[in-house]
């Protein structure tokens, strides 16, 4: 007999996660389990009020799919691909994941062999510094000596060029992804744009409100800009191929690892380039994600070190390195929870 539990957990951060519109102190998540006889899967989403998602919306629209997942004799991937149709977003995603997870399981095969992948790798990943002043900042970014890649919030304000420039010299060999969460014009992001040192930015991400894409026509920095808050599927991206050139994938947005697969190909047939990013979760939220990383150009999955608690058997990091977690996915566990 297959069941469906929902669960949620909180998972409190180092120090507090500032970004332009708000600042966290816990990533609190919901997580899904299915269980079939001797084994089971597990997803886990980030409800985001951003999209409009709370914790108890999204386990309400989890609820909804009761039916189709415990009733259903299907296996776990054919239901996965009906989600579409009844649940979308975080909720959609922690199902979808669970499903997956559970259909390794039961093969003992892996993830990425069921949906065309080649095995993840080692990565760099970007490491999040949160928006403050220049000199702290500065000082949080001089610890990180390890890390290639380091991703900083912006705050949509004056004080925008003095963080960059404080970053960069405290680690100048560092390439910056620069976030602004939507908190930028066009005539502030023209301004910053005259001060960067441009050898070393990788990505400017989401630097306007979405509905606010159409102002980056004719910025000469466009295959810079990365959309995050303005891409969800692929019915985006042909508008999303006008003004930028990268994506920001996320599975809570995406709806799921399949979806999100498909949304990181289609891209590719636009020449964007693909950043795997992540709500701030732990290790169980981070893995599918991770198990996409052949797809990607840049990896932004740290929510694991910036949280006080994760899970158990989560990820390992060398410096900025992210190596495999056996968490999720690999097909290796009975009476996986």
């Amino acid at each position: 007999m297959r069941t469906l539990t929902i669960s949620t957990q909180r998972y409190r951060t180092h120090k507090p996660f500032r970004i332009a519109r708000g600042e966290k102190t816990a990533a609190e998540q919901v997580i899904v389990t299915v269980r079939d006889g001797a084994h089971a899967g597990r997803g886990a989403c980030v409800p985001y009020g951003r999209y409009g998602e709370t914790i108890d919306e999204v386990i309400a629209a989890i609820e909804t799919c009761r039916p189709l997942v415990e009733k259903a004799h299907a296996a776990p991937t054919d239901i996965a691909a009906t989600l579409a149709t009844q649940v979308k977003g975080a909720a959609r995603n922690a199902l979808d994941c669970a499903l997956y997870d559970l259909a390794a399981n039961q093969a003992r095969a892996p993830v990425w062999t069921q949906v065309g992948l080649r095995p993840p790798q080692p990565m760099p990943t970007a490491m999040t510094i949160s928006v403050d002043t220049p000199a702290t900042m500065a000082s949080q970014a001089a610890q990180l000596s390890n890390f290639p890649l380091i991703k900083l919030k912006l705050g949509g304000d004056d004080a925008d060029p003095a963080r960059v420039e404080a970053v960069h010299q405290a680690q100048p060999d560092a390439k910056l992804i620069l976030d602004a969460n939507e908190s930028l014009t066009r005539a502030r992001l023209d301004r910053l744009s005259e001060t960067l040192p441009w050898p070393q930015i990788a990505l400017i991400e989401q630097p306007l409100p979405a509905d606010r894409d159409a102002d980056l026509k004719g910025y000469p920095y466009r295959d810079y800009l990365c959309a995050d808050e303005s891409i969800h599927g692929e019915d985006d991206l042909p508008q999303i191929a006008a003004y930028f050139g990268a994506v920001n994938i996320k599975l809570d947005k995406a709806g799921g690892i399949a979806p999100a697969i498909a949304l990181a190909r289609t891209a590719r047939k636009h020449n964007l380039k693909v950043m795997i990013g992540c709500m701030l979760g732990s290790s169980l939220a981070m893995a599918p994600a991770f198990m996409m990383n052949t797809l990607a150009d840049f990896l932004d999955l740290d929510g694991p070190l910036l949280l006080r608690d994760d899970d158990a058997s989560g990820f390992t990091f060398t410096g900025g390195i992210m190596h495999p977690a056996q968490l999720w996915g690999y097909g290796n566990w009975d009476e996986a929870v």
